[in-house]
C-alpha cells in the first residue's frame, strides 16, 4: 500500500471516529439537559474508547507527516499534502475532519457548562437546606451592600 492510500485511509478512519464522537456528545448533551445522569455512563465509556482510537490514528498520521520531514502543524500538514496529493483530495478530507473536531470542541465546552450549572444548582440547594442562602445582601440608605445581621433559618427551623 502506498503512502497516500494509507494516509487517506487513516484520515477517513479519523473522520468516521470523530463523527461517532460528535453523535455521542450530542446524546450526552440531551442526557445532561434532561438530568438523566444514570444514562450517562455508557456514553462516557464509548467516548473514551473512541478517543483512544483517535489518538492511535493521530499518532500514525503524525509519524507519516514527520517522516516526510514536515512538522505536524497546520502549515506542515499543508506542505505534506501538497507534496503527496496534488489533487487536493486529502486536503479536502482533512478540512472535513478539522470541521468535525471544531464542532466536537464546541459541544465539549457546552456540555462542560451544563455540568457546571448543574453543580452550582445542587450546591445552592444544599446551602439553602442548611439555612445559608449565600446570596442575601441588603443595602444601607447610602446604597452600600451590607450583610444581613440576622441568622438565616434552615427549613427545619422555619
Amino acid at each position: 500500500m502506498d503512502q497516500i492510500t494509507a494516509f487517506s485511509q487513516s484520515i477517513e478512519q479519523s473522520l468516521q471516529l470523530m463523527q461517532k464522537l460528535e453523535r455521542l456528545m450530542l446524546q450526552e448533551t440531551e442526557i445532561l439537559a434532561s438530568r438523566h445522569v444514570d444514562r450517562l455512563q455508557p456514553i462516557l465509556t464509548e467516548k473514551q474508547l473512541l478517543i483512544e482510537r483517535l489518538e492511535q490514528e493521530t499518532t500514525q498520521q503524525k509519524h507519516w507527516v514527520e517522516s516526510a520531514n514536515h512538522a505536524f502543524t497546520l502549515a506542515g500538514i499543508e506542505l505534506f499534502f501538497r507534496d503527496l496529493d496534488p489533487s487536493n483530495d486529502l486536503s479536502n478530507r482533512w478540512s472535513a475532519l478539522r470541521a468535525t473536531i471544531e464542532r466536537c470542541d464546541r459541544l465539549n465546552d457546552a456540555n462542560g457548562r451544563l455540568i457546571e450549572r448543574g453543580r452550582k444548582r445542587v450546591a445552592m440547594s444544599l446551602r439553602l437546606l442548611c439555612g445559608d442562602d449565600g446570596q442575601s445582601t441588603t443595602y444601607d440608605p447610602y446604597g452600600r451592600a451590607t450583610s444581613p445581621t440576622h441568622q438565616s433559618r434552615t427549613i427545619s427551623r422555619a
